[in-house]
């Protein structure tokens, strides 16, 4: 690429990486956050954050962190107006949550009964193992099978009664009607990818993985850097289709907790240990995009020129950066015809459907260029019918009007 040419593709390049960062924190959430790792914190470090603070109309996951801060360091930091509802918005995610877990102890058991090894992802994880408490925001429970297990686990919950089974190309989520706070649906997601495009048996991640006792019944959490890395990845693929804008105060405050977990257990969590690890997990691209958040939120935690000299902007980065934007859309397009049930121009549906799994394809091949399926194996691996060939038949008989 001649020097003109690699100008503009920076330009291009760190505009869309921009916009993208730009979606996550304003800068009093990164404050908060880093008083939340503080030794000591009083109410004169967070009348900035509180001085205009108006809990009725406030985001959710920022009065939850600032409910932390207080169960953390004492309520007095607060005003008198302010401390007894955010003590009464802790107590409330503390009992919504708690009241779930009984449900999920019950699907655990279940497993454990089958020798089906369970390993526990994302909030759930967290909850048990990295971070402490009990008071976090949580909608579902996420679990990974190994792959030789994912068939006869899917067998055992589909087996039971009162489920709704909805299946997804990597995973498959069993809710229960009205079991919930509230008289909610609980679900859970059985995940067949700890990653998606690798199920796991190209790396050593369940070799990894650390046994945990979950009020009595068996399970497993990735190791420290496993589950660093995990969460970034998701993140990545969360901000380019715009997913859970809500929780990224959290995800950033777990990543911390999981780094400084893994340091305790004697995990250095270099710049090095990071690209080793993702490069090993093929999400470099993913680690160096969230990374670059990460270290803004958290200075000096990751060494930032060490990072910058593992993970070098590159011309497969800005391919990815600009992939990753053309997915976004392509999924935004493919989300909204997910919900039509009849779409009257059968042609576009199909198309747009078509360009969403190409999108993803292509995207997949930037971040793992050892990546195992063609576009058509990929197709009829996660397309809901049963092959492409179906779709292909449906449409002509859709232009010849036969139904």
């Amino acid at each position: 690429m001649e020097k003109s040419q690699r100008v503009v593709c920076n330009s291009k390049m760190l505009k869309c990486e921009t916009e993208l960062i730009n979606k996550n924190l304003a800068e009093r959430e990164k404050e908060l956050l880093r008083l939340l790792f503080a030794e000591k914190v009083d109410s004169s470090d967070i009348q900035h954050l509180t001085s205009d603070l108006d809990i009725d109309n406030e985001k959710p996951d920022y009065l939850l962190m600032l409910a932390r801060l207080g169960n953390k360091f004492g309520w007095q930091i607060f005003n008198k107006k302010h401390s007894p509802r955010l003590q009464g918005i802790h107590r409330y995610y503390h009992f919504k949550f708690v009241s779930m877990l009984p449900w999920f102890c019950e699907q655990l058991g279940v497993f454990n009964d089958n020798n089906i090894d369970v390993l526990l992802l994302k909030g759930i994880a967290m909850t048990t193992y990295y971070a402490s408490g009990k008071t976090r925001l949580m909608s579902d429970f996420d679990i990974a099978i190994k792959d030789e297990d994912y068939n006869r686990a899917t067998e055992v919950m589909r087996s039971r009664e009162d489920f709704i089974e909805t299946t997804q190309p990597h995973s498959v989520t069993y809710s229960m009607k009205k079991a919930g706070p509230s008289n909610s649906n609980l679900e859970m997601d059985i995940h067949r990818w700890i990653f998606k495009f690798d199920n796991g048996s190209k790396s050593d991640m369940w070799k990894n993985i650390i046994p945990v006792d979950f009020y009595g019944k068996h399970a497993f959490v990735l190791s420290p850097m496993d589950m660093f890395i995990h969460q970034f990845n998701n993140q990545a693929g969360n901000i380019f289709r715009n997913e859970m804008p809500d929780r990224r105060l959290q995800w950033l405050y777990d990543c911390r907790c999981i780094l400084e977990t893994g340091r305790r257990d004697g995990c250095p969590f270099t710049a090095a240990d990071i690209y080793k690890r993702a490069s090993e997990l093929k999400c470099v691209y993913s680690v160096q995009l969230i990374g670059k958040i990460f270290i803004d939120c958290f200075p000096g935690v990751i060494d930032k020129d060490e990072f910058e000299r593992y993970f070098a902007d590159s011309e497969d980065y800005e391919r990815w950066i600009a992939f990753g934007k053309r997915q976004a859309r392509a999924i935004e397009k493919h989300d909204e015809l997910v919900y039509v049930k009849k779409s009257k121009n059968f042609i576009r549906k199909y198309t747009l459907l078509l360009r969403y799994y190409w999108a993803r394809y292509k995207f997949a091949k930037l971040e793992n260029k050892d990546f195992p399926l063609t576009f058509f194996q990929l197709i009829t691996l996660t397309s809901r019918k049963s092959n492409i060939f179906e779709v292909f038949v449906k449409c002509i008989k859709n232009i010849l009007g036969r139904n």
